[in-house]
């Protein structure tokens, strides 16, 4: 499955993969972020859902946070990092962001 933005000339075709490439690299690079929640295999399509039928795609992803920080504002960050990310390579506007967190990290 793809993303499709029509413009009045072009249109733009983005892959699932490229949607949680852009998306792993957000959230990785939110303070308090120990890592996306992966699984034993190393599973991205585990720790990031794509919901892409609609005109504004929707995101879920589940993280594990470092311990002694703000869960909500990492939150809350990775929404905003996301969303910033997604527009700025892809020019795609996200409807929703979803951050569930799955575990506090033990590990920093």
């Amino acid at each position: 499955m793809e993303i499709i933005k029509e413009t009045s000339v072009n249109s733009l075709k983005v892959s699932e993969d490229v949607i949680a490439s852009v998306v792993k690299l957000a959230v990785n690079s939110v303070d308090g972020v120990a890592g996306l929640c992966l699984g034993k295999k190393d599973k991205l399509r585990k720790a990031i859902a794509l919901k892409l039928d609609s005109d504004f795609p929707e995101i879920t992803v589940k993280i594990n946070v470092l311990p002694d920080c703000n869960a909500i504002s990492v939150c809350e960050n990775v929404q905003k990092k996301v969303r910033e990310d997604m527009m700025s390579m892809t020019g795609i506007a996200l409807n929703r962001v979803n951050v569930k967190v799955e575990r506090i990290s033990s590990a920093g």
